[in-house]
């Protein structure tokens, strides 16, 4: 064959291709357009689309909380959203969204209990896979929320609405609430008050002098800026009033820590809930998990796990108390004693829940396989219960826009 053969066969061959390809891609671009508009249509359905549910109206005809579904339910049993729209003579007061995790049903009219009152209205979420979660919305636009852990079962078989026909009957409905979720002997009705311009007094000490009003002292290492430390205002513990978080991060290894204040106005306390490693998860179940800052376990490798520590809050003590110490232990590293007889799923790894100081020598500490360990995991420390710590840089123009942004009447200046 010619060259002029072989070239004219490389154009034929050339130009084919180029039809085929158009061709294929034609028919893509088609099935696309096809499908997009079924395709958007189902995501619009199953995650965006508003549906309301049901409203309720304030005794005095003046407030209307709509409850709406945002989507659908994962499928099969997953969690569905929602939303909650308070208006005030037709305007929007305040909208918050919210997870029902309900094996799998979706935001319907007895996913909730309403209680207006004079200042807010109260709603109770039920879910069949999780705590009742109280939220609070006030008609000046604030919101709090917590978890009824002590309600978790039983509660909101049918739907009620509560309301309230006088002052009289608000003041003693609140003594009521009170005397059940909080005990004032314990944490005091101090508790409901938020100490706004309390932490911002803290929070300005330790920003200028490095040391806290308990005299804990922050060494910092000058080559970091304090801005780099960060701090968190809200209601970690689930005792209804908001505590103060530091994380101190620009010191050496050593001296970086998390402390979360709280403070008793009537005494004029401020004491530490807790002070530990900088690298921390909270839980709305009471639970904080804190990594240790090194590993010098039998697991140094980390096939299993990062070795933890498991705090429980104590509302006698208004404190976190030490619950659990989690380990793993690597029989490919640390194979002298090793227990291989109960290394049950033969993968070398075994879990340790540890209590009251005991070790992963003990005789009496019975150790884990992997599946065994992950559903005990997903029994304490579920998902659904992490929460979503905002944190702020240290700096005096986060302090001051937080206490804007929380409604209180702060001014984060000399003498405050």
């Amino acid at each position: 064959m010619t060259d002029q053969e072989w070239e004219e066969l490389y154009r034929k061959t050339e130009s084919r291709m180029k039809k085929a390809f158009k061709i294929i891609l034609e028919i893509i671009v088609t099935i696309i357009i096809i499908i997009a508009p079924f395709w958007m249509s189902f995501v619009y359905r199953t995650e965006y689309k508003i549906k309301t549910i049901t409203t309720s109206i304030s005794p005095d005809g003046t407030h209307e909380l709509i409850l709406q579904a945002v989507g659908e339910a994962a499928w099969p049993f997953g969690p569905a959203n929602g939303r909650l729209i308070l208006m005030e003579n037709q305007q929007e007061v305040s909208k918050r969204y919210f997870t029902i995790r309900d094996d799998g049903g979706g935001v319907r009219d007895d996913s909730w209990a309403v209680t207006w009152h004079v200042d807010y209205v109260e709603v109770i979420l039920f879910g069949e896979e999780q705590f009742d979660e109280q939220i609070l919305l006030y008609y000046d636009g604030r919101e709090e929320t917590k978890l009824l852990m002590d309600t978790a079962e039983g509660v909101g078989d049918e739907k009620q609405e509560v309301t309230v026909e006088s002052d009289m009957q608000e003041e003693s409905e609140m003594t009521i609430q009170i005397s059940e979720e909080l005990n004032p002997e314990d944490v005091g009705l101090e508790k409901l008050v938020q100490p706004y311009d309390k932490y911002a007094e803290v929070l300005k000490q330790i920003m200028q002098e490095h040391t806290d009003p308990n005299g804990r002292v922050y060494n910092v290492d000058e080559r970091w800026g304090f801005e780099n430390n960060a701090f968190a205002i809200l209601d970690v513990d689930g005792d209804g009033r908001e505590e103060l978080i530091f994380s101190f991060n620009t010191g050496n290894l050593g001296s970086m820590c998390e402390v979360i204040y709280d403070y008793n106005a009537e005494k004029d306390i401020l004491w530490e809930e807790l002070a530990e490693w900088v690298d921390t998860t909270y839980y709305s179940n009471g639970f904080i998990k804190v990594s240790d800052s090194h590993n010098h376990g039998k697991d140094p490798e980390v096939r299993g796990i990062w070795p933890y520590t498991l705090y429980l809050y104590n509302v006698n003590t208004d404190s976190y108390q030490l619950q659990y110490y989690v380990t793993s232990w690597d029989r490919q590293i640390n194979s002298e004693n090793f227990p291989g007889e109960l290394d049950t799923d033969g993968d070398g790894v075994l879990y340790y829940i540890l209590e009251d100081g005991k070790t992963t020598e003990d005789a009496d500490v019975q150790p884990m396989n992997r599946q065994e360990y992950d559903n005990w995991v997903k029994e304490t420390l579920p998902e659904w219960c992490v929460m979503d710590v905002a944190y702020y840089p240290m700096a005096e123009e986060s302090i001051q826009k937080y206490l804007e942004s929380s409604l209180a009447v702060v001014f984060f200046k000399e003498g405050v």
